[in-house]
């Protein structure tokens, strides 16, 4: 039987509800409708005909902080509803997102676990990335108790195996291990897919964020003298779409311009790099916002689901965008939304 026909029978379905939740997320009309509010309450009025109107209606602290416990909280149970009734090629998809996002947790409590022992920043973690043995890492005195008790028995050990650590917290270079962690991830998660016709497009998806991680890792060690050449290059994912001669040329930046220099060679990235540095950040939120969307045209390609919640979490970043310029009377900031326009 031919096996996009077999696609369609297995997640025909879910496909079509995916569409069907991405023609439902927030437009320009929507935006410039919260751009109008005073207050977040008034924010919460008019997101009131939205799919967060049911985690907005009960009587809460009109605050920042309550609000986006609320709107995340929205996601969690729309991502785990969908995670609890999925198998095969769809889980093993929703479970590279939620490891994504495990490995920001686990890298965000170890970085902090030095200036706060006690961990009382456990509580800004993200909920979709929890898991119990997060929790032996307050009670860790070092490394070797945090490999014991946090690591050894989860999905962890398979990355954390091939990263230098030093025992003490204090010592290690967190940038460093965050990005072995997820080039890692992202080229076991590439090879996992490479022979599966369920998420075709995928593997484009990771090429991309692939290419993103490259891009911000050589943005963010430009004025390191540690990281560059062929250190920057051992922290490059190998999934992207650069050549050979742009990974060196990027590990070689010393600069914004020098990266614009290597971007404009580059098909996908050379229109995005003609503008001031935070443009261009912004252009480049805008193309992946475009990739995401594109998944939709794929024909039975589960991609989709994970762009779907990849345009969820930016929904929910600009709602928090707005609520912010709002509370610092900064209405020219709000035009930094990256709108999703399907």
């Amino acid at each position: 039987m031919d096996s996009s026909y077999t696609n369609f029978e297995k997640y025909g379905s879910l496909i079509a509800e995916i569409h069907g939740k991405v023609s439902s997320m927030l437009q320009q009309s929507d935006y410039e409708s919260l751009e109008q509010c005073e207050t977040v309450e008034d924010m919460v009025v008019r997101l009131s005909h939205t799919s967060y109107a049911s985690y907005l209606s009960e009587e809460l602290q009109f605050n920042k902080k309550e609000f986006l416990k609320r709107l995340n909280k929205s996601f969690y149970n729309e991502f785990m509803y969908m995670y609890r009734n999925s198998e095969n090629d769809l889980k093993l998809l929703l479970n590279y997102f939620i490891e994504v996002i495990k490995i920001q947790n686990f890298i965000f409590l170890l970085a902090s676990k030095s200036e706060d022992p006690d961990l009382k920043c456990m509580e800004e973690i993200d909920m979709l990335g929890n898991f119990n043995e997060l929790d032996a890492i307050k009670i860790s005195a070092d490394m070797s108790d945090v490999y014991k008790f946090c690591v050894e028995s989860t999905f962890l050990k398979k990355y954390y195996d091939k990263v230098y650590i030093e025992k003490e917290f204090a010592k290690n270079d967190w940038q460093i291990i965050q990005s072995t962690f997820f080039k890692n991830h992202i080229e076991n998660f590439y090879d996992q897919i490479n022979n599966l016709d369920t998420m075709d497009y995928m593997k484009e998806i990771l090429k991309y964020e692939g290419d993103r991680k490259i891009i911000e890792l050589t943005i963010n060690t430009l004025d390191s003298v540690d990281i560059v050449d062929k250190k920057r290059i051992d922290l490059y994912p190998t999934v992207c779409s650069f050549d050979r001669g742009s990974i060196c040329k990027m590990s070689e930046c010393t600069s914004m311009e020098s990266i614009r220099d290597v971007l404009c060679g580059h098909p996908m990235y050379k229109k995005i790099v003609m503008y001031e540095d935070n443009d261009f950040m912004k252009n480049l939120f805008d193309l992946e916002i475009k990739n995401y969307l594109s998944s939709l045209s794929e024909f039975n390609d589960l991609s989709c689901a994970y762009c779907y919640f990849k345009l969820k979490e930016r929904e929910i970043k600009n709602i928090m965008w707005i609520a912010e310029c709002i509370s610092h009377e900064n209405k020219e900031g709000m035009k930094d939304v990256i709108v999703i326009e399907n």
